[in-house]
């Protein structure tokens, strides 16, 4: 089961248009950088 920074992060990336480019800034408001990139791996 995904905890709540790994759903945040995927719910906003399956919102976004096809061909999106994200990098870790765009998730701060989500969690802090370690935590995105560890998600995001």
């Amino acid at each position: 089961m995904a905890n709540g920074y790994a759903k945040e992060i995927k719910n906003r990336i399956g919102a976004a248009p096809g061909g999106t480019i994200f990098i870790v800034s765009d998730f701060l408001d989500v969690a802090d950088s370690k935590t995105i990139r560890r998600n995001l791996n």
